[in-house]
């Protein structure tokens, strides 16, 4: 009966694997351990703001401004991320921020997605755009 669950359960991860991104908080690396391509949030901008991979590679955003920043997709389909707040890595004036919160999303899919700071894209312009291709 245990065999049966254990089938079952491998059978149903596999089935439901596959879509497209996927995203972790921290971390930065691919599950090979291999640092993968990184997107720097500082000062209202990310750095580079845009970026082409390859198929199964994972990007990391970290934010090194002062300010909390988010990495969030644009996309209103089942292709979206968001990081929630990543907090900026020095202490700002409105309240004390942890070091180094990053973000991290594996590209499974050819395709161009675009994202935005959820806290600055629209007064700010801080945007950029991810191009995976196969």
């Amino acid at each position: 009966m245990r065999t049966l669950s254990l089938i079952l359960a491998a059978g149903l991860a596999t089935a439901c694997g596959g879509s497209s991104p996927t995203g972790t908080g921290g971390g930065g690396k691919p599950s090979g351990g291999t640092p993968g391509p990184s997107i720097s949030a500082t000062d209202y901008a990310f750095s580079p703001t845009s970026m082409t991979v390859q198929a199964g590679a994972t990007v990391t955003w970290t934010n090194d401004g002062a300010v909390a920043h988010t990495a969030t997709s644009d996309a209103a389909d089942s292709l979206t991320w968001d990081s929630g707040s990543l907090a900026g890595s020095a202490p700002d004036p409105y309240g004390g921020r942890s070091p180094g919160g990053s973000y991290s999303v594996t590209f499974t899919k050819p395709g161009m997605y675009p994202y935005h700071c959820a806290f600055h894209g629209t007064t700010h312009g801080m945007a950029g755009t991810i191009t995976v291709t196969p």
